[in-house]
């Protein structure tokens, strides 16, 4: 395994980026302060098309912002964001946000918040919305007894298990995270990082998703983005093998890769 690959921009993929950031910027005005933060400095990035890539770096780094600007959900003050070789409201319906708190609607059953967003966006018939959202409650583990339960009567790992079969029943072509099991217990925590990872692979799907905890980046990604200072710092290339799976964390391989992801985050 060679760890001395030290890539300052991503290289060129076959299959084409799935995401393009084009010299984007971002800057917060504080009023009260009379002061403008830059966030996002003419950032560059491009996400190849069917690949998992984890956004690292501490805190105040861009990373959100990043996320949310690729999601829409944040405006930009210059360069540009392509999805594919759409525009980000063009590509709207073909991608999918998992916040880090669940978001579930507490009045809606765990099986009426995963209906959701096909109510919304398709035409298919209830029966049809139905079925396919039994059908995702139970890739993530859910069973038929806990459908009917509203939120407050779901635990924190069955809310975010339910926040990820809403995101992922439209079949979205891309899939953000934003740090949604930061606030779970390790063993949870690991335990929903296979399940997305099995479903990763699975489904072949692009994924950006941003994490302070740099196992979860190694054991989740194909590549790591190390952002500072508003940039992409380094551009990493996970040289572990796939189909990942538990054993690996504890392999020698493992232990020399975090270490070198640590040193760049340092």
């Amino acid at each position: 395994m060679n760890l001395d690959r030290d890539l300052h921009s991503p290289p060129s993929h076959r299959k084409g980026p799935a995401i393009s950031c084009s010299s984007i910027s971002v800057a917060f005005v504080d009023r009260a302060a009379q002061l403008k933060r830059t966030v996002l400095d003419r950032l560059e990035m491009q996400v190849p098309a069917g690949s998992v890539v984890a956004l690292l770096g501490q805190s105040g780094c861009g990373k959100s912002t990043l996320l949310r600007s690729v999601a829409g959900l944040q405006a930009i003050q210059s360069g540009s964001i392509e999805i594919g070789s759409q525009t980000i409201e063009q590509a709207r319906n073909s991608m999918s946000f998992v916040f880090q708190e669940p978001a579930l609607l507490p009045w809606r059953t765990a099986l009426e918040n995963v209906c959701l967003p096909l109510e919304l966006q398709s035409t298919l018939q209830h029966s049809e919305i139905q079925d396919r959202s039994k059908q995702f409650l139970a890739s993530v583990g859910f069973m038929v007894a806990d459908h009917d339960k509203l939120p407050p009567q779901l635990s924190g790992g069955m809310k975010m298990r339910a926040s990820l079969a809403r995101a992922l029943v439209t079949e979205p072509t891309l899939l953000l995270l934003d740090e949604p099991f930061a606030a779970l217990d390790d063993m949870l925590r690991w335990r929903l990082n296979e399940m997305l990872l099995d479903m990763c692979q699975k489904l072949s799907r692009t994924v950006l998703f941003v994490t302070h905890n740099i196992a979860e980046a190694i054991f989740l990604s194909q590549h790591i983005a190390v952002m500072h200072r508003g940039q992409i710092a380094q551009w990493i290339d996970n040289p572990l093998p796939k189909p990942r799976t538990s054993e690996m964390r504890s392999t020698v391989e493992f232990a020399q890769f975090y270490g070198y992801v640590s040193k760049c985050l340092a």
